[in-house]
């Protein structure tokens, strides 16, 4: 099971084609859209109007379906293939489409028949001046410099303990952009952690680049990038501590060694006088 809160929720395919549309201008905060959809670290699907949405809840399909839309590219709609073939693989083209239609005649029917538009019979998506997605927020904050303002926005990984039955190139579709999106967390941990110490904050340097190896805790090159950062802040025990911790971690996960350039570069921090 996976936190959940009540309101609504929508889905696209990394795959999926997009077109210049209305959906690339999205809802600047919270409170000037008409639904918002929080998804990283959790589900939480709200309408500003009062409405009742949580019904969607109940329906990892179609919930999926919203996902999919709402973390596309940002610019413009999707085609409505490429959304069959991620959620309905087993059916033919055409028991495709009806499910497609389907699911989003409920979403409309639910969340509001303004939210979601459709061009000709091959494409679909939402009105991002509408919606708030707390994905793409952190998207645009992260490439945008704000590394910080990113950082306030990742809440955790994408719908963790999401899952949908008999979708699987859904489930690789979430897992890579679980993936993705840690990626773009960690590169933004790391830009703070390079500010603070260049501003001469040991602190917040240190906090950063740990948070940084927490979103890849097996990532042998973090691991050494926090090593040598702490050592050069002056805080030798907080490298050793880092490398023990790693070490542990490696062996009750895989009944591995650290590799040996990490073991000469604990060696030198032990070592220098």
């Amino acid at each position: 099971p996976f936190p959940v809160s009540g309101g609504r929720r929508e889905e696209e395919s990394s795959t999926a084609v997009a077109v210049d549309g209305s959906a690339d201008v999205e809802a600047e905060t919270p409170s000037a859209h008409q639904l918002s959809l929080r998804l990283l670290g959790g589900l939480e699907l709200e309408a500003t109007d009062g409405t009742r949405v949580s019904s969607i809840l109940s329906q990892p399909k179609r919930v999926a379906l919203l996902v999919l839309l709402a973390c596309g590219s940002g610019r413009g709609l999707l085609r409505r293939d490429s959304l069959i073939g991620l959620l309905w693989p087993e059916l033919d083209q055409d028991r495709g489409r009806h499910a497609l239609r389907q699911s989003l005649y409920v979403l409309r029917k639910t969340l509001g028949h303004d939210l979601i538009e459709a061009r000709g019979d091959d494409e679909v998506g939402l009105r991002r001046d509408l919606v708030f997605c707390d994905v793409k927020r952190f998207e645009r904050e992260a490439t945008g410099g704000n590394a910080e303002s990113a950082m306030d926005m990742y809440g955790g990984d994408l719908l963790p303990g999401f899952f949908v039955s008999d979708a699987v190139e859904f489930e690789r579709w979430l897992e890579a952009e679980r993936l993705r999106l840690r990626r773009i967390a960690a590169s933004c941990c790391w830009r703070l952690a390079e500010q603070y110490e260049a501003g001469g904050d040991a602190v917040g340097c240190s906090k950063w680049a740990r948070r940084a190896v927490d979103l890849a805790p097996f990532d042998e090159g973090a691991v050494h990038r926090l090593i040598e950062l702490l050592d050069r802040i002056g805080n030798r025990a907080g490298a050793l501590g880092a490398y023990d911790h790693f070490a542990r971690r490696l062996r009750a996960e895989y009944a591995a060694e650290p590799s040996p350039e990490t073991e000469a570069l604990i060696d030198r921090v032990r070592t220098r006088n």
